[in-house]
């Protein structure tokens, strides 16, 4: 991240048709579809380190209140009728 100089994770990111993406986060969370995603256990998050946690937090009050009823893809594409 360009705020430490550092990625987030160490996954790679590609460039797919309609954006980049993390192809382990792309399987991991497209099996859920439309469902509620899993919340994670209080392990994995102690694994975090207090650094990411707070960038995260960060991320989460700027961004968080913004969701979408459907994506603007499945919107211009007509997706989710298929």
């Amino acid at each position: 991240m360009a705020l430490y100089d550092e990625p987030l994770f160490d996954e790679e990111i590609q460039a797919w048709r309609y954006g980049p993406v993390c192809p382990p986060a792309y399987k991991f969370y497209s099996e859920f579809e439309a469902n509620q995603l899993p919340i994670p256990s209080k392990e994995i998050l102690l694994q975090i380190p207090d650094e990411k946690k707070k960038l995260l937090e960060e991320i989460w009050k700027y961004f968080g209140g913004y969701q979408l009823k459907t994506s603007p893809i499945s919107e211009r594409y007509n997706t989710h009728n298929s």
